[in-house]
């Protein structure tokens, strides 16, 4: 009966022991995935400051459209008011002028996949698109499917950009998503494009936005 009660003794022990074990690592984990959460969305590089230097460029686009606008209206008045100016513009050219000058500062560049990405063996594209807008800012969109699953919570390489003028200086993080599950990518320095996700499956959402030089 004593060694029977000293065992149950012992097991309740190892019991608790483990118990304990599984609750630190746990916390632990929690903490280290809290932690890179904050990074990617505070951080120098986060997605709150690519989107604030986004707005800061796009508003340096509009204000640099103003002042070529302005300096064409004084050269325009100087025209009126000078009779022996030799600056004349036409109606029709003026109206040119402004559409080619309102379709710049908004102006977008698609690029044809084929020539800009190269896909790693092994993973194939089913859509997508890489845009450089206004700014300098860069949208990559992409749905991949790959031969096999890809396991979880494992960094797998998609492919690389060819472009260098797409390829940013600093590494881009953005979202991956396999149905309900949200992951994480983002694109190296040197053009590289990697995803990683809770959920195993062979088909992917990508979307990365990033700023240029």
């Amino acid at each position: 009966m004593k060694r029977v009660q000293i065992f149950k003794k012992i097991f309740v022990k190892t019991n608790r022991g483990i118990t304990l074990i599984s609750l630190i690592i746990t916390v632990i984990i929690l903490l280290i995935l809290a932690i890179t959460t904050l990074s990617l969305t505070l951080g120098k590089k986060g997605i709150f400051n690519i989107a604030k230097q986004a707005g800061e460029n796009y508003i340096n686009a509009s204000n640099k459209e103003l002042a070529d606008l302005e300096e064409l209206y004084s050269s325009l008045q100087i025209a009126i008011n000078d009779s022996n100016s030799q600056i004349t513009i036409s109606k029709e050219d003026l109206d040119n002028y402004i559409n080619a000058k309102i379709q710049d500062s908004i102006k977008t560049i698609t690029y044809d996949l084929s020539e800009i990405l190269t896909l790693n063996e092994g993973c194939s594209l089913i859509n997508g698109s890489v845009i450089k807008k206004t700014g300098n800012v860069v949208c990559i969109d992409l749905k991949v499917e790959f031969t096999t699953n890809v396991p979880s919570d494992t960094w797998t390489i998609i492919g690389n950009l060819k472009d260098e003028k797409l390829i940013p200086s600093y590494q881009a993080h953005g979202e991956s998503s396999a149905g309900n599950m949200i992951g994480n990518c983002w694109i190296e320095t040197n053009g590289k494009i990697q995803l990683r996700n809770a959920k195993s499956n062979n088909v992917f959402f990508v979307s990365i936005i990033y700023i240029v030089e």
